[in-house]
This record gives C-alpha cells, structure tokens and sequence, in this order.
C-alpha cells in the first residue's frame, strides 16, 4: 500500500573496471501525520552494506556498513507557505578500507535536519564525530594510475585522525564548528634525496580466476632516500565559524618537524541565495 512498502534489494552494477555491490532493506511509505501534506513520506533503513571496487589503479574493496536502523523523513512544515524538509535520525557507519589500507574509520551523527529556502537554497543542521581514519586513506583516494599526494611529498606512517563537526544555518546566524586532531600515530618523513628504493606493495588476495588459482596485485612505489619519524606531540585544525566571521587555527607539536601555531580569519556574507566570501573578506 502508499502508506506501507517493504523494498528488499541485493544487486550489482560495473562500468568498465568499477563494480558496486549493495545490500539493503527498508520499509516506507506515505507519512500518516494529519498536519502534513499529502505527498510527505517516511521511511526505515533497516540493512545497509555497500562494496566498491575502483579497478587496477586502486586494488581491493572498499566497504561501508550502516551500524543500526536508520530513519528517514520528508515533510512540508509551515501554514499559509509550506516548505520542505528532510529529516534523517541518528546513526553510525563503518567504513573499511583494501586490505593494503590497514584500519577501520568509523563515522556517528545526530539528527540531521535539511529545509528547503526561498530562492533554491538549503539550511542544514548536522553534528557527529569521525573516528580512527587513517591518514593513509588519502593516497588511496588520489589520481588514478599514479602515486597518491602523500607518497609523492615523501610521507608515509600510521598516523590515524579523529573529528567532529557541528553546523547549524536554520537560525538567523550561522553557527559552525569543524576540528580535525590526531588520535594516534605518527608520520615519516624523506629527508634524504641523494639515494632511492622501490618498494612493491601488495593488494594481498583480491580475485579468483576462472582456473581457481588465486590472483593478487600489487604496484611499485618509489622512495626518495631515508626517512624520518616525526614524533608528533600536537596535531590540531579547528574551524569555527560565528555570525559573520570564521576563525580557523591550526596546532602543531613535533620533535623532529618542528611547532606552528597558526590563526588565519575571514568572514562570510548572507544574502537571499545563501552563504558566500565577499569581495573585499580577508
């Protein structure tokens, strides 16, 4: 029925080398509030797992899990002028990486609330906490077919991340705050260019072939000369952003790569199409 739909879906799809799996459950249908609008909906994730496959330049799997029951929202608040709204409940996702990207990164919110404004835009409020993301994922998510941002400035390590974030622009005022800080590990640096080394890394088993035979793949990474640990101490981003202005301050504490505290401010401007920089901002 419109107001009671229970979808249980399992498929796959590939373009090229690029393949997706997904697995997933929910229940929905049109919402049974008397004060909505009558195309308003609800609706439960009850199953979430996804598997993604990138193709050669980034072997393994990527795979995303939703910790628990998610829920789902669209309303049309208001009397005289109705708008829309979308409301998502709390909830938690698992993110693992290839198996050549050790670690899992796990990533929790708060209600999530997203209402159409006049003129096209939206306001949004969002808070929640990401933990235990490596650093290393960002080599993993870099250009394809060539070495990913941190191997080609010579850093490497085990150094993983942890955050939160809280933005509020229902109100009139915007209200934000990000930080980014290190959890744990730390961070090798190249200090010497006068000798190198290749390294080959493996995907470890990835694929099977048509024969059974077990498949793995690997790819060679240059190193440029020794390197260094950095032995971090402090490490530390945090944007804030209140009314106009945005203040952004960075940490850092290091034996071996040395100390920065550093502020940089700015400010924004609101106008009917929402949130911008000026012109004439710092």
């Amino acid at each position: 029925s419109p107001e009671q739909a229970q979808v249980d879906l399992q498929g796959k799809a590939q373009m090229g080398e690029r393949k997706l799996q997904l697995n997933t459950a929910l229940v929905g249908g049109l919402s049974s509030l008397r004060s909505g609008a009558a195309s308003d909906w609800q609706a439960r994730i009850d199953r979430l797992q996804a598997s993604a496959e990138l193709g050669k330049e980034f072997p393994g799997t990527w795979a995303v899990q939703l910790q628990s029951p998610l829920t789902l929202r669209q309303s049309s608040p208001g009397q005289t002028v109705r708008t829309t709204q979308f409301d998502a409940g709390a909830g938690a996702l698992i993110v693992t990486p290839p198996s050549l990207f050790e670690g899992q990164s796990r990533i929790e919110w708060q209600e999530i609330i997203a209402r159409a404004q006049p003129k096209g835009s939206w306001a949004i409020k969002t808070q929640g906490l990401l933990r235990g993301l490596p650093m290393a994922w960002i080599d993993a998510l870099g250009v394809q077919g060539q070495e990913g941002p941190l191997t080609r400035a010579g850093i490497s390590g085990d150094l993983k991340l942890n955050g939160d974030w809280n933005i509020d622009t229902t109100g009139p005022q915007l209200q934000a705050s990000a930080t980014l800080e290190r959890a744990e590990g730390d961070i090798r640096i190249a200090v010497d260019e006068g000798n190198t080394a290749t390294i080959v890394r493996s995907s470890g088993p990835s694929a099977s072939s048509n024969s059974g035979e077990t498949k793995s793949t690997a790819r060679a990474v240059t190193v440029q000369g020794a390197r260094m640990r950095a032995r971090i101490q402090q490490a530390r981003l945090n944007v804030k952003a209140q009314g106009d202005d945005i203040v952004a301050q960075l940490d850092w504490a290091s034996e071996r790569a040395g100390n920065v505290k550093a502020q940089l401010g700015t400010r924004l401007a609101r106008s009917a199409d929402g949130w911008a920089w000026p012109e004439d901002a710092p």
